[in-house]
């Protein structure tokens, strides 16, 4: 009973589409069947026509019988050319209309094979006039099997009723009974040989609709994980430059503020220098300190955004009060510089953006505009509203900067340049600038001049 059940659900898996199958695979039959009736007005009507004109300009038949066979196969093929017609050009509007899952595209398959074999069992029976013969039932019952994939189901039914027109009409023209009874049962042997060719072209199609459903599952996979590995090489690539970039700034910025602060530590620790001398080495003990913090602050800024690709989480954001707190920290450095620093960010200008970010592109900007003023120079910080945007703005009147430098930060390139009292200028600050202002959806803007001060700006939005 066992090697039965598992007999029959092997036998309906290799002629039925599963449910998951079932869309696609009678989708893709229907398209292959319209495919082929077309093939009814290139192939199938030239060959009635050529039927109809042999028999059309043949000699009439010497006798009775033999002018009603021949009238009889003329109308046979002039119908089967209308019909051809009909269907072949009702296939090519389907295809052309991509219309395969229409009513029309559903039906038309099931009307030509049963057009078909039904012809074939017509002419047989008219053919019974002059032979006994009945081989346009055997080329039409093969045909079929061939031209059009069919349900099992249905192509038993379908064989079934051309069978009873078959032997109907094999009955009405072949008087001689034992001829009859060769025919009917050679008829039940071709219906049977026809069902199992469709039969199988059919459950080859299922086999091949799943051989390539498993090479396009293979091939997506295969795409998909190709993906991966790219976007996994693209991150490695990522990393690799931004470790190089990041050791490149090390040596460059970091190692020279480090050097002094040791420099000056050995001296303290070895009592080479005065209480005097000491004191006056405090500013600049004090500056190196805020610099190699400010640049290490920007390093793992700059590092955490390129190597884990950081979002903004944006949040009202009080760029008076953040802009109040940078001139305090830098107080030192504008008091030593005698800098006019003006704040006119105004109150009420509340931004939209991520609060870790925007404090990092204020205190570098600053810290800019700082390092490139002259001693007795003027800063000035300020915010108008640009639609739904806030534009902040901090100008100065320092060394200023070339077209070719802002190219540079422009376009995602690192350079570094000393300040107008010798500080290291912060190339990376700026890139900084830019990346996090276009995380906030907003946009950096550089202006200026050597020798006439320079003016950044970004546009913010607001909530």
């Amino acid at each position: 009973m066992e090697f039965i059940t598992v007999f029959f659900r092997k036998f309906l898996f290799e002629f039925i589409f599963t449910s998951d199958e079932k869309a696609q695979g009678y989708k893709m039959l229907r398209r292959a069947n319209l495919s082929r009736m077309e093939f009814l007005i290139y192939l199938g009507i030239p060959v009635s026509l050529v039927h109809l004109a042999i028999f059309y300009f043949s000699p009439e038949g010497e006798t009775l019988l033999e002018e009603n066979w021949r009238l009889g196969i003329i109308y046979a093929h002039l119908s089967l050319t209308i019909l051809f017609l009909f269907f072949g050009v009702s296939a090519i509007i389907i295809n052309a209309k991509k219309q395969h899952s229409s009513m029309a595209g559903r039906l038309v398959p099931h009307f030509v094979f049963l057009t078909i074999i039904t012809a074939g069992a017509v002419i047989a029976g008219i053919d019974q006039l002059v032979t006994p013969a009945i081989n346009p039932f055997v080329v039409a019952s093969i045909l079929v099997a061939l031209f059009i994939y069919m349900h099992p189901l249905l192509s038993v039914v379908y064989y079934l009723i051309g069978y009873l027109v078959f032997n109907l009409i094999q009955q009405q023209f072949q008087t001689n009974q034992d001829i009859l009874l060769s025919n009917l049962v050679n008829g039940f042997t071709i219906i049977s040989i026809g069902w199992f060719l469709s039969i199988t072209f059919w459950r080859n199609s299922i086999f091949r609709f799943r051989k390539e459903k498993i090479i396009e599952t293979q091939k997506n996979e295969l795409a998909y994980h190709n993906e991966i590995l790219t976007a996994h090489a693209a991150e490695l690539n990522v990393a690799n430059r931004t470790k190089d970039k990041l050791f490149s700034i090390v040596a460059h910025d970091l190692r020279g503020p480090l050097a002094n602060l040791s420099s000056m530590i050995h001296l303290i620790k070895d009592e080479d220098i005065s209480k005097e001398e000491f004191t006056s080495l405090l500013p600049e003990l004090y500056r190196q300190t805020l610099l190699s913090n400010e640049l290490l602050e920007n390093l793992l800024s700059w590092s955490k955004n390129n190597i884990k690709n950081s979002v903004a989480n944006p949040e009202e954001v009080d760029l008076r009060e953040i802009t109040e707190e940078i001139i305090q920290l830098y107080k030192t450095q504008i008091e030593a510089k005698k800098l006019i620093v003006e704040n006119k960010v105004i109150d009420t200008h509340i931004a939209y953006a991520d609060k870790g970010m925007i404090p990092i592109v204020l205190r570098n900007l600053t810290s800019n505009a700082i390092k490139f003023s002259n001693s007795g120079g003027s800063i000035l910080m300020e915010t108008i509203m640009a639609n739904e945007f806030i534009e902040f703005s901090i100008t100065d009147t320092g060394k200023g900067i070339s077209d070719e430098q802002i190219k540079m930060v422009l376009s995602n390139e690192y350079y570094s340049t000393p300040g107008t009292a010798g500080e290291k200028g912060n190339g990376l600050g700026l890139l900084l600038c830019r990346e996090f202002v276009e995380k906030n959806g907003g946009k950096l803007s550089i202006s200026g001049s050597l020798g006439k001060g320079s003016r950044f700006s970004f546009t913010i939005p607001v909530k």
